[in-house]
């Protein structure tokens, strides 16, 4: 993106970048089914947000990020109903970073390495 400022007040911020827009931002995910267990699929995601500015006139940046996480699910039948058990571990690297919410202008220090587990039963 190239998201720039236009008509602010007496033009003071105009063709400054908006705040917490990065110009990138990527996302990849992969999902890979073991066929050596059926019913086991391993899943994996990389993302990554460039740098971004977290005021109008561009004087405080949060700098770039990236993280990995990953996971894996397991789908099988218990007593003929469908049940998928699920474990991921979101920002394995345990990466510390600034992520914002613009339209707050608030900076939020990202979650650390987190653990999640579920499982869902079909009836």
């Amino acid at each position: 993106m190239d998201a720039k400022l236009t008509k602010t007040q007496n033009g003071q911020f105009d063709g400054k970048e908006a705040a917490g827009a990065p110009e990138w931002v990527v996302k990849l995910g992969s999902e890979w089914d073991l066929s050596r267990m059926p019913g086991l699929t391993a899943t994996a995601r990389l993302q990554y947000a460039s740098s971004q500015a977290f005021n109008a006139d561009n004087t405080i940046k949060v700098p770039s990020w990236a993280r990995l996480d990953v996971g894996a699910r397991y789908a099988i039948k218990i007593n003929g109903r469908p049940v998928i058990f699920r474990a991921s571990v979101e920002n394995v690297t345990d990466r510390r970073y600034w992520d914002t919410v613009p339209s707050y202008q608030i900076a939020t220090y990202a979650a650390p390495r987190t653990i999640l587990l579920s499982t869902t039963i079909d009836f």
